[in-house]
């Protein structure tokens, strides 16, 4: 079974989060968890603000398509019946 886009987040974040609760446990088997944790967190955030973007034209994308087929359908029936004029 696969992660969801929302599962894999709370992972990348949790795992971020952990580092810098742990850094000094990590720090003394040779992993810069700080330096590594901030990396991560820009990552994330990146990823964020990447996925509110894709939202907001999705729902942009959704408005221009109900507009489309409406203008469409009013150009055809229009043509198709000899127009309502």
């Amino acid at each position: 079974m696969s992660l969801s886009f929302t599962e894999k987040l709370g992972v990348l974040q949790e795992v971020a989060e952990f580092m810098g609760k742990n850094s000094d446990i990590l720090k003394k088997v040779g992993f810069d968890a700080d330096a590594r944790g901030k990396d991560q967190k820009a990552k994330n955030d990146t990823v964020i603000s990447a996925n509110e973007k894709q939202e907001s034209l999705k729902s942009q994308l959704h408005e221009q398509t109900k507009l489309v087929n409406s203008s469409m359908r009013d150009a055809y029936i229009n043509n198709r019946d000899g127009g309502k004029y």
